[in-house]
């Protein structure tokens, strides 16, 4: 029970998304994967540390957040008070994202092709799998065979 809430909470921002990002998204990475199937390790290994800088949504979302109150309350403490409702309002955006998983300004920032946390782990398994780190995986789906990103797409996608 207590894996499901966890999974739940992996999947809050992706599963109230509209259907359209969800599908571009996936498009994207089996593009990206598609071109890594055939490409050489070093490239392989140097997407992986493009991967490990990428910030998320949740991420971009609370830094922002976090960034825009902190110059409202300045503002509104040393300015016009009128600098203070972009704080209010953020913070309800906040406590509607974190207690309800969807936010205007989430959905924003998806419609901006950004990516949830569990996305950017997918493609990193699928990487590390086409790369060979996964020795089960890798020598089950020969790579490049037409099908294989798929599979290694649903074998690393969470349920």
């Amino acid at each position: 029970m207590a894996f499901d809430f966890m999974t739940d909470a992996l999947n809050r921002v992706r599963s109230n998304a509209p259907g359209q990002i969800e599908d571009e998204v996936r498009r994207q990475m089996r593009g990206r994967l598609c071109y890594y199937a055939t490409a050489e390790p070093s490239e392989i290994d140097q997407r992986l540390k493009q991967l490990d800088s990428e910030w998320d949504v949740e991420r971009i979302l609370l830094a922002g957040s976090a960034g825009l109150l902190f110059y409202g309350l300045i503002r509104g403490l040393f300015g016009s008070r009128v600098w203070l409702l972009p704080g209010l309002a953020l913070s309800v955006f906040l406590v509607q994202h974190s207690a309800l998983g969807w936010s205007l300004p989430a959905n924003w920032l998806r419609r901006l092709g950004l990516r949830t946390a569990e996305e950017i782990e997918e493609e990193r398994f699928a990487l590390k799998a086409m790369r060979g780190d996964f020795r089960g995986v890798s020598e089950s789906i020969p790579l490049p065979e037409a099908g294989a990103i798929d599979r290694i797409l649903e074998a690393v996608e969470r349920p």
